[in-house]
């Protein structure tokens, strides 16, 4: 019986595991990239939204990739064959988004010379994504609802309401349940919009993924440039991997895109950095720190140096900046406690973590 059921768990173990990775290779070859365990998390969740005509409501800070994910979940679902319409709630006046969401019959206002389809129309038997819902105003929250609830539209001078079949996607960065209690968003249309939920992960949350970004973004620019591009250099990488990333994925994506327009056949630091040296974001004081660690020849501030002497000067700082407690120095750096103990490995720091001499 034990043998049976050791046999039996190792199956499920194995099969749990193949499962996982054909589910990441699927979502990776669909421009969604990352192997870590948020990401897996998101490509499950996904799953059952590609299988579901219930609304979907995805957040997540800025530059996560909330439209990649929404076209995604279109494409692969059950409306792939229909129109997937994409409206950007937060870069059309107030004024002007209640037509583009529901249209206007012809005279409905002195310049409305013939009828005009509204965003919803346009997306029957599709998918309407509606990005940044939390800019919306009242009244067309209220008309949101409406026509979430009745599946019909009213447009600017209709006689009569429009019947539409269409599944809405929505986006936002903000608090909406914050907005609920501020008075500022209706929780009656948060419920009707949130039948389903996915919470994109920053990238800071997902670090693993970083190198795994950074080739796919590198062979994208690449053949967007028509460039020969063979990869990137350590210091480069080291660059990148020390960065908070509050732009998250976007974010990277520009600094590729960038620096593979610069890059000769190879992406070096001075293809993000130009002439300048990382000192802001490494270590604030790390000039005071040379001048008392070293002399100022041997300074990564007064010489152009590597991003490895940046950063053993970086880890010094901040361990006795800390008393020498591993936890408050990474935080100061923007690193994690493991990174910090394996960079302390890398550079020979132990005697400086605090209690190390009484070890």
């Amino acid at each position: 019986d034990y043998l049976f059921l050791k046999l039996k768990m190792q199956r499920a173990i194995q099969w749990e595991k193949t499962i996982r990775n054909e589910i990441i290779e699927k979502y990776n070859q669909w421009g969604l990239v990352g192997k870590s365990q948020p990401m897996v998390k998101l490509f499950q969740q996904m799953e059952t939204a590609l299988n579901s005509d219930s609304t979907l409501l995805l957040q997540g800070e800025t530059g996560t990739g909330k439209d990649l994910v929404a076209k995604i979940i279109h494409c692969h679902g059950n409306r792939s064959t229909k129109p997937f319409v994409s409206v950007n709630c937060a870069a059309i006046p107030s004024s002007l988004l209640e037509e583009q969401l529901f249209g206007h019959e012809k005279g409905a206002f002195t310049d409305a010379k013939e009828r005009r389809a509204g965003k919803f129309e346009m997306a029957n038997g599709g998918t309407i994504f509606l990005n940044e819902i939390g800019e919306l105003s009242q009244n067309l929250q209220a008309k949101l609802l409406k026509v979430s609830e009745e599946k019909k539209v009213d447009s600017i001078g209709g006689s009569k309401p429009i019947d539409v079949d269409v599944r809405i996607i929505s986006a936002t960065n903000r608090d909406i349940e914050e907005m609920i209690q501020k008075g500022e968003f209706r929780s009656d249309l948060y419920y009707r919009l949130k039948v389903l939920k996915i919470k994109l992960p920053p990238l800071k949350e997902r670090m693993d993924d970083l190198p795994l970004l950074i080739n796919h973004l590198i062979h994208k620019m690449s053949e967007k440039e028509d460039k020969e591009i063979a990869g990137i250099t350590r210091e480069a990488s080291d660059y990148l991997n020390q960065k908070s990333w509050e732009g998250n994925v976007r974010e990277l994506e520009k600094l590729i895109e960038a620096a593979v327009k610069k890059a000769d056949r190879l992406i070096t630091l001075k293809d993000f950095l130009g002439s300048k040296i990382p000192t802001e974001k490494v270590c604030p004081s790390i000039q005071s720190m040379c001048s008392r660690e070293m002399p100022p020849d041997d300074c990564p501030v007064f010489k152009d140096a590597d991003m490895n002497q940046i950063e053993k000067v970086a880890i010094i700082n901040a361990l006795r900046s800390n008393q020498g407690l591993v936890e408050p120095a990474s935080k100061s750096l923007g690193i994690s406690k493991a990174t910090m103990y394996n960079k302390i490995n890398q550079y020979g720091l132990s005697h400086l973590i605090k209690g190390y001499a009484e070890r």
